[in-house]
This record gives structure tokens, C-alpha cells and sequence, in this order.
């Protein structure tokens, strides 16, 4: 504070991670301590001749302001998101998962989809419960962002 004094700062403004030091500087809570009580009374001397600000109207409207920026991200990542939403007895891919994964025959030529497999059950989240064609019911539910829609082609045989 004696640093700000020689500079010929006017005003204070009271913030930093230490809540017990703060609020003993602003006289919230008493300082107690017998061995700390004579650093705080030539804080106090030293800080009356700042004017000393709250930074609380600083601090809100520094939090509106990130509010207003992660809206604006979400804003711009949601126009190029395309959200995928899938029916009962839609036919649909599933990523080959874990990503990255090949077999080792194949190399980079081996597939990232397989199935086709049929929309059995729609639950919350964006999750689905698949079964194969021939009926067999997936045991675990599926991501949608591992789907998409499949759209048999002529060399299909007829499935």
C-alpha cells in the first residue's frame, strides 16, 4: 500500500482469493490474532487514505459478460450442428467404435460403419436400443452421435 501511496494512486479496489484477509481489511470480521493485530492496525492507517471501492459491481458485471460470451459460442456451435433424431424401425449405421480402430487386413480400406441395424427402443438423451435385422436386441444403449441413417441401396439384397 505504501507502493500505491508513492505511485499517487487515489483509489483501491479490495479483491484477491484470500476471503479472511479481505473481509478483515474491510472490517467484516475482527482481526484476533495478538501477533497479527499490529499488521492490521498500519494496514487500516494506511488504507484511510484510499478511496476504497467495492469490487462487486466490477466482479457482476465481468459474470454478465461471460454469460453473454458462452452464449455467443454456443450460438455459433449450434449452427453447425446438425442434430440427428431417429424413430422406431428406423434403419440406421453404427460408428465403429472405439474411433480409430482398423482391422489390420483392411488398413486404412476397412469399414467405419457396420450394420444395418433397426431402431428398436428411443430413450432420453439421445440414446437408442438397437437390434440386428434378424431380431437379436442389442444389450446396451447406443449413443445417436454414433448413428446415422441408413438408405438401402440397389446392390442390397433386399434386407
Amino acid at each position: 500500500m505504501e507502493l500505491l501511496l508513492e505511485a499517487g494512486a487515489e483509489a483501491v479496489e479490495i479483491f484477491g482469493e484470500s476471503k479472511l484477509v479481505i473481509s478483515q481489511l474491510t472490517e467484516e470480521y475482527k482481526c484476533e490474532s495478538e501477533w497479527l493485530f499490529p499488521l492490521w492496525m498500519q494496514c487500516r492507517e494506511l488504507m484511510a487514505q484510499f478511496s476504497i471501492e467495492d469490487a462487486t459491481e466490477l466482479r457482476l458485471w465481468s459474470l454478465e459478460k461471460i454469460k453473454e460470451n458462452k452464449a455467443k459460442v454456443a450460438r455459433a456451435y449450434n449452427k453447425k450442428v446438425k442434430p440427428k433424431e431417429f424413430q422406431v424401425g428406423d434403419l440406421v449405421w453404427e460408428a465403429v467404435l472405439p474411433l480409430g480402430t482398423k482391422d489390420k487386413m483392411y488398413g486404412k480400406w476397412s469399414p467405419n460403419w457396420h450394420g444395418s441395424y433397426k431402431v428398436d427402443q428411443v430413450l432420453k438423451g439421445n440414446a437408442y436400443m438397437l437390434e440386428q435385422l434378424d431380431g437379436v436386441k442389442f444389450p446396451v444403449a447406443v449413443n445417436g452421435q454414433h448413428l446415422k441413417k441408413y438408405f438401402p441401396s440397389m446392390w442390397d439384397d433386399g434386407q
